[in-house]
């Protein structure tokens, strides 16, 4: 995946600046009221996909799931305005327009949480009993087309074995997965930090931050039915088989989409 890259990869820093055409006046007085073109085109084009609202519709295999497709349905309904993914539909359209391709991560996630709740016994004994709470979420994540490595021997995404994802994390929200089950050896990775230039390609929103993350490299393999994830190239933390499906076989969770 990465040789296939390997041309492109490098030369990140001139397309970004391509796509974002940072406006730069005369210096000697010359009117420089100019909207450089291919921002004039990227905004024009996410302004007409905007227009017309992205539908997501749901669907059972069978009658037998079809009381489990309505529930799903509001679950996602409620968590699209929960987790605003209107932002991310707009970053995943910015992709689209400026480089091309978009790729959205679909995946369904369970958290556990710990809880101690108070009861009373008589007038002045209180007590606290623990408690778990489970949650379970569908979740609609823009990933950064730079950081996507996807099958270089097919055709068809569909059709694709494996891939790679590439993910920046901040170390306080690694940190809180110490308690979700699906993960492991959190508490043994070292964080790099923004500032010691960790990152060879930073995005944007990468530029201006400061403090530690975590690098975490996804690697979904279908054949194998294989899902693991590697914090900072050394420590597994995560390992277990993929959770998707369309139409009954197992899956890569990804929807890319190109202009």
């Amino acid at each position: 995946m990465r040789t296939q890259r390997g041309t492109i990869d490098p030369n990140w820093r001139i397309y970004q600046k391509m796509i974002d055409a940072a406006f730069q006046s005369y210096t000697d007085g010359r009117s420089s009221s100019v909207v450089p073109l291919a921002t004039a085109l990227i905004e024009l084009g996410v302004a007409e996909e905007l227009a017309v609202p992205v539908q997501y519709n749901f669907s059972a295999e069978t009658e037998k799931y079809a009381a489990q497709k309505d529930t799903l349905e509001e679950v996602w309904k409620s968590l699209f305005r929960k987790n605003n993914y209107a932002w991310e539909e707009l970053k995943e359209a910015y992709d689209c327009w400026g480089i091309g391709t978009s790729v959205q991560y679909l995946h369904f996630e369970r958290s556990v949480q710990k809880q101690d709740n108070a009861t009373m016994d008589g007038l002045y004994d209180l007590t606290f009993n623990t408690q778990y709470l489970v949650k379970n979420d569908i979740l609609a994540d823009r990933f950064d087309y730079r950081n996507f490595y996807p099958d270089n021997r097919g055709y068809d995404f569909e059709e694709d074995i494996d891939c790679i994802a590439i993910q920046i994390m901040s170390f306080e929200e690694f940190q809180s997965l110490r308690d979700n089950p699906a993960w492991k050896n959190v508490e043994y990775v070292t964080p790099m930090n923004y500032l010691d230039g960790s990152l060879v390609t930073p995005s944007k929103e990468e530029k201006g931050m400061n403090g530690k993350f975590v690098q975490l490299k996804h690697y979904w393999n279908r054949q194998k039915d294989m899902y693991r994830v590697v914090a900072n190239g050394q420590q597994i933390v995560r390992s277990h088989p993929v959770m998707t499906y369309r139409r009954g076989e197992k899956c890569l969770p990804f929807v890319m989409r190109q202009l």
